[in-house]
């Protein structure tokens, strides 16, 4: 891929006022300031989705070449997706041209993505193939700089796709650390990485998204997901109503065969 162009972190850090923040989370409560105030927002923004790793997707909800699915770092929206190689790839749903999204579609299955303002087609490795009326762009437009934007850097663990913004984080492993004890714990218990799949969407909204509750507040709605086996006598009415991703083992485990 000839395009270096990364998924760009914020263009400027807001003020630096976290000393008057040291109040609002005290031990026995928090200020509902926390969750409502723009310039904390901004900074979570800054320092934790633009500066670390983010959990994009499990490999077990793109099976298929050509499979992918939308997600977001931060206010970033990206498309997770598997090429016919079955390599996985994320990379920015904006055109690289006018900024116009490339993908509508939560999730499916297609090898290319098409801008709907002026027709540029994309493959699902997220690069340029395809520019109508090229020609009346004029002579010095280069294409092969205008391939989708990536994240800086993009990893898996065990079937967890992560990528992050910043090139100077540390390699996923090591950002995952002791993290890993309990995820192997919890993957081996359910009968292998192999084993596990996505058995519902989590609930999310991108993260700008206020929502007024019944006396004006605004509240900000995050991503999130529990990673849970299905219990007993679950159906899909129940774990729509646990409202999270919710991951299931593909067949026994050894000691129930």
């Amino acid at each position: 891929m000839t395009n270096i162009a990364k998924i760009s972190a914020l263009a400027s850090a807001p003020p630096d006022t976290s000393g008057v923040w040291d109040d609002l989370v005290q031990q026995d409560r928090v200020h509902r300031r926390v969750y409502t105030d723009d310039s904390i927002f901004a900074r979570e923004m800054d320092n934790i989705f633009a500066a670390t790793w983010v959990y994009l997707a499990h490999e077990s909800e793109i099976p298929e070449p050509n499979d992918f699915k939308l997600s977001w770092i931060g206010l970033r929206e990206v498309i997770v997706a598997r090429d016919e190689d079955g390599v996985v790839h994320a990379f920015s749903n904006r055109c690289s041209h006018r900024g116009a999204s490339v993908c509508r579609e939560h999730h499916g299955n297609a090898a290319d993505f098409t801008c709907p303002y002026h027709g540029w087609r994309f493959d699902n490795r997220g690069q340029l193939f395809g520019i109508p009326g090229k020609s009346a762009y004029g002579p010095k437009f280069k294409s092969r700089d205008m391939n989708l934007a990536r994240p800086a850097q993009l990893g898996s663990y065990k079937g967890f796709v992560f990528a992050t913004l910043n090139p100077d984080a540390p390699p996923l492993l090591q950002h995952l650390g002791n993290a890993t004890r309990y995820l192997d714990a919890w993957i081996d218990h359910n009968g292998g990485p192999e084993n596990l799949c996505l058995l519902g969407g989590c609930t999310s909204f991108p993260p700008g998204l206020q929502l007024e509750d019944g006396v004006g507040q605004r509240w900000r709605w995050l991503p999130c997901a529990v990673l849970a086996p299905v219990a007993a006598g679950d159906d899909q009415r129940s774990l729509r109503r646990r409202r999270h991703g919710l991951f299931r083992r593909r067949g026994p485990l050894q000691d129930e065969q």
